[in-house]
């Protein structure tokens, strides 16, 4: 499993975080998904699988209240395991 991942920020941000992950570990010791999972309001992760890359990682929180874009993923998401996006 080899995922690309980049935090998202909508408009322009000199330091957008990029990492590498070949493992779930990996991926969940990344640093800007470190602190959104460090937050006493984080709730869950989700992939959301699109057609054509870059695929999307959801960040739910406040209970699954509240829900933010945080990063593009690319690569094989399929590996990850967080459940599906589904729009409520």
């Amino acid at each position: 499993m080899i995922i690309e991942v980049q935090q998202y920020f909508p408009g322009y941000q000199p330091k957008i975080e990029t990492a590498l992950c070949e493992s779930i570990n990996e991926f969940y010791s990344i640093p800007f998904i470190q602190r959104w999972m460090d937050d006493p309001s984080f709730y869950q992760l989700y992939k959301v699988t699109l057609k054509t890359e870059p695929h999307l990682l959801i960040c739910e929180v406040n209970g699954g209240k509240q829900a933010w874009l945080i990063a593009h993923l690319q690569g094989d998401i399929q590996q990850l395991p967080l459940q599906e996006w589904k729009e409520q």
